[in-house]
């Protein structure tokens, strides 16, 4: 967890895999989202950089996630206990209860707040 304290220095790495000229620096020991205790902080217009892609096998339109590129909230919602988001221009599977699957929050990083506004 990435603590409020100037003290505290992380090792980071840097993804620059969408522009040559954008360097994100995250985290880079990064908890598997299985282990990860999720509550969402987003809200629909914030900005998300994607840190775990890692076991999406669904049939996303026009595709999944890919880690280090930033993506638009949509909506957030909570299943289970697990805190979950949609993201603008991606079109997930409806499940059997008739709802559209997300991702689990704790695959994404805020980078910039929108003002809670979609």
């Amino acid at each position: 967890m990435i603590s409020d304290s100037p003290m505290t220095v992380l090792p980071t790495r840097q993804i620059s895999s969408v522009a040559p000229s954008l360097v994100v620096r995250i985290p880079r020991h990064v908890a598997h989202p299985v282990t990860t205790p999720t509550t969402s902080t987003f809200l629909p217009g914030d900005k998300l950089l994607c840190i775990n892609a890692r076991g999406l096998r669904r049939p996303y339109r026009p595709g999944a996630p890919i880690e280090g590129r930033v993506y638009c909230c949509r909506e957030t919602y909570v299943d289970n206990g697990a805190s979950g988001v949609l993201l603008v221009g991606i079109v997930c599977p409806v499940s059997k209860g008739g709802l559209e699957c997300g991702f689990l929050a704790s695959r994404f990083i805020l980078v910039h707040r929108c003002g809670g506004g979609a």
